[in-house]
């Protein structure tokens, strides 16, 4: 024994107040407690960018909490796969196993990195902050209710209860989807004579205007496609459990069930979104390409009115505008303007007292179109294309929608497809890939004559309703 006040109890007994002593060559602090001094730094910039979202400005504020999001978020992952993850194996086992700790910790970052970024309402951006509109429930909605479209059970929930859902109780338009914001967001793009770019085709620049809803789009097919292919995998895996009774498993096989019910789920939530995003773009093109022609229309029958040298190669703008004319054109006239054709600015031609005007021998009038409209090819049959413009070219428009299915979603599907076949089959897998590849070419060569034909077809279309127009305006000058 030893006895008490001994030097070896008294070299045994830390002493208090004092730290370790350093040794030279020995690290100051261990590998631990390096990593506890990081998460102290970070917790403490968190808890300095919460409260920025509190006190700061409303910029500042929403870049301060987008940040602090993404890095809870951040942290959480890291702490799922070092101690959530090894819960689902049988041969892995959490990493920091520091007791109720490390359970607290990682449950208040699933709490505040997980689960309130979805649940809590989103903050108001105005797109116009100088002239703000009131907010729609749609830019207000939290992710989760914007997935799940639960923001508009109070619409849907009040339209049971009556007979007819007036119009004021309908959710107002969402600012970024009126059409003066599109214009002046999509009008340098697309309207070539603001900014011309020859030899640019117009898709172009609306893959451009819509670069990013595109990239959203890619982002919510690939999901769909990976979770396609999740729920043949786990049925795979699971009946290899079965069959071999769990020996040399990596997984439980409660992880396979869940795939089996989460895949369809969360490709479907992917679909959906996709299909949000693209029947949106679908109508602002259509409201912007429709502003557009017609903004055009009218500067084509502003210069018919302004430069009226030549009647006949502007027939196709006095079609347009006869409509127009006709409003502020008497019906009768009395008997000596019965055969006066009054032009465009309102004002009948001068004529000697007594005599019926005449045109000029120069520009005798004919229905039929003269050398100068043979010569330019723009105002061949203009009407028609206006009109095909903003019906049939338009209408393809929307058909080319989900283009992105052609040229992304079906060659990863494919890919992923024989990936997986491979893994079960083995080299019998390319053989169908083999067939598929044949086969590509036959699908090509039907589009390309459904193209020509469509073409074509457009043509006769544009005469068609040229010639209709033609004779509409001559039978109401008639008139």
């Amino acid at each position: 024994m030893v006895a008490p006040g001994s030097d070896a109890e008294a070299q045994r007994k830390p002493k208090r107040g004092k730290h370790r002593k350093h040794n030279k060559g020995e690290a100051w602090f261990s590998h631990q407690e390096w990593a506890e001094i990081a998460q102290c730094a970070f917790y403490a910039y968190t808890s300095m960018l919460a409260l920025l979202t509190i006190a700061a400005r409303r910029r500042l504020t929403r870049v301060a909490s987008s940040h602090l999001t993404t890095l809870l978020f951040v942290a959480w992952s890291i702490f799922a796969y070092r101690d959530l993850y090894p819960l689902v194996t049988y041969t892995m086992h959490p990493v920091d196993a520091d007791g109720w700790v490390t359970w607290v910790r990682v449950g208040l970052l699933t709490l505040v990195g997980l689960v309130l970024p979805l649940v809590v309402p989103r903050r108001f951006v105005p797109v116009n902050p100088k002239n703000p509109l009131p907010p729609n429930p749609e830019q207000t909605a939290s992710i989760l209710s914007f997935i799940t479209w639960s923001f508009l059970d109070p619409v849907v929930l009040e339209a049971s209860r009556v007979s007819h859902l007036p119009y004021d109780s309908l959710p107002v338009l969402a600012d970024y989807d009126h059409a003066e914001h599109l214009m002046t967001k999509g009008a340098p793009t697309l309207d070539p004579s603001l900014k011309p770019r020859k030899g640019r085709h117009f898709v172009w620049g609306l893959l451009w205007l819509y670069r990013w809803q595109y990239a959203a789009g890619v982002l919510f097919l690939t999901v769909k496609a990976v979770f396609a292919l999740v729920s043949p995998i786990a049925l795979n895996r699971l009946l290899h459990y079965l069959e071999t009774g769990g020996e040399g498993a990596v997984y439980k096989p409660w992880v396979w069930i869940t795939g089996l019910f989460l895949a369809p789920v969360l490709g479907t939530v992917g679909f959906q979104l996709y299909l949000f995003i693209t029947k949106r773009l679908l109508v602002h093109t259509e409201a912007l390409v429709t502003q557009l022609v017609f903004e055009h229309s009218l500067k084509i029958r502003i210069k018919f009115e302004i430069g009226n040298g030549s009647a006949c190669a502007s027939r196709a703008a006095t079609a347009v505008a006869s409509e127009a004319a006709s409003v502020h054109t008497p019906e009768y006239q009395g008997e000596e303007s019965r055969d006066t054709l009054v032009a465009p600015g309102g004002q009948p031609p001068s004529s000697p007292k007594g005599k019926a005007p005449s045109v000029p021998p120069s520009e005798p009038w004919s229905p039929t179109p003269s050398k100068r409209d043979q010569k330019s090819q723009k105002d061949k049959n203009l009407v028609g294309k206006i009109t095909n413009l903003i019906s049939t070219d338009l209408g393809n428009i929307f058909e080319a929608r989900d283009f992105l299915f052609a040229m992304w979603y079906a060659p990863l599907q494919i890919a992923l497809s024989v990936w997986f076949l491979y893994r079960i089959l083995g080299w019998a897998a390319f053989v169908g890939l083999a067939v598929l590849v044949a086969t590509i070419p036959i699908p090509g060569y039907v589009a390309t004559f459904l193209n020509t034909l469509q073409v074509e077809q457009m043509k006769v279309t544009d005469a068609r309703v040229q010639a209709v127009t033609d004779t509409l305006s001559v039978i109401r000058m008639i008139k």
